[in-house]
């Protein structure tokens, strides 16, 4: 961890400080020297300042949150973005994604630290869970790390959808650490397989992912059904690591 970022997360850690009400499931961080991959549903900005903010308290090191590639051209946005150590995703290009997820794996399987991200891609103005994109599935069979499923309540109440209009109501804020999902088993089939079988797992593994975002946050994920009937064929029971 940088003295830039060590200093930003002092900075966040006192500002949430009034704000947070409490956090269940650090338990469920996997240990330290395990790269792993933070998938959480997405209701504010302050999201991407809360969440790695707490999950930092876990392992004592960065957390890499993934950002848009416009985020960091932003005067103040990006310098907080660079201190923070963020991912990089350039959706301009085919080069500019596979270059975000060269460095993701980088981050995960040589650092051995998190990248964290929020699968839905983009906030939820109403707070119900969208349709989750592809990438924390992606990386999680590439790599081999699992994913953990979190929900985040309470950060549009402290910065409402759409704005960065702070809001300092005392212990708005909660978060929820489910216990890791591997999808270890999927490995050798998605590596094998062409685009159509690589497609299948993606999705399927998505649906596992966003289903238990979905539990943590009572919710109802109403997509992926298929896709995760689907998943069950291409698994392999006796390699251990269940989704």
């Amino acid at each position: 961890m940088t003295f830039r970022y060590h200093l930003l997360e002092i900075v966040f850690r006192m500002a949430s400080r009034y704000i947070k009400n409490k956090t269940i499931g650090l338990e469920n961080i996997p240990p330290k020297g395990q790269g792993y991959i933070a998938a959480a549903n997405h209701r504010s900005f302050a999201d991407a300042a809360i969440l790695p903010q707490t999950l930092v308290t876990a392992r004592k090191e960065a957390v890499h949150m993934v950002s848009y590639a416009e985020l960091f051209d932003k005067p103040i946005m990006g310098t907080i973005l660079r201190w923070a150590e963020g991912l990089v995703l350039d959706r301009s290009s085919k080069e500019g994604i596979e270059r975000f997820f060269r460095d993701a794996k980088r981050i995960l399987l040589e650092k051995h630290e998190c990248v964290g991200l929020h699968p839905e891609a983009h906030i939820s103005k109403t707070g119900k869970l969208g349709r989750g994109r592809t990438g924390a599935a992606r990386l999680a069979l590439e790599t081999g790390c699992p994913v953990v499923p979190i929900g985040l309540f309470g950060t549009d109440i402290v910065m409402p959808p759409g704005t960065t209009k702070l809001n300092y109501k005392r212990r708005a804020m909660s978060i929820v650490i489910g216990k890791p999902l591997s999808f270890r088993k999927y490995m050798r089939a998605y590596e094998a397989g062409d685009e159509r079988v690589k497609e299948e797992i993606l999705e399927g593994a998505t649906t596992v992912i966003m289903r238990a975002i979905a539990s943590i946050t009572r919710q109802h994920y109403p997509f992926g059904e298929r896709a995760l009937a689907r998943l069950a064929q291409y698994g392999e029971p006796d390699s251990g690591g269940a989704a």
